[in-house]
């Protein structure tokens, strides 16, 4: 695996601003977001949130690490894909 090109998934609160607060941090860390999905009504997802799927362009796995302690010290779930 590069590490080149990784997607990850999350669920956060369908609310204004909740979506740009994770992309500064993913701007912040320097990733670049590829594409990004957001679905509302996907099964599973509680009322009032969004499930978001981004794949990012990264520089390799420790950038990727680092990634995903930024998102678990801001309090995300986020999984790897």
């Amino acid at each position: 695996r590069s590490w080149r090109k990784v997607f990850f998934e999350t669920v956060v609160p369908d609310q204004p601003g909740e979506l740009v607060k994770l992309l500064t941090l993913i701007s912040d860390s320097n990733a670049n977001v590829l594409s990004i999905t957001h679905e509302r009504s996907q099964h599973g997802i509680s009322m009032g949130c969004t499930a978001v799927s981004f794949e990012l362009e990264t520089a390799n796995e420790k950038h990727v690490e680092r990634l995903m302690d930024v998102f678990k010290d801001n309090h995300y779930h986020v999984t790897l894909k």
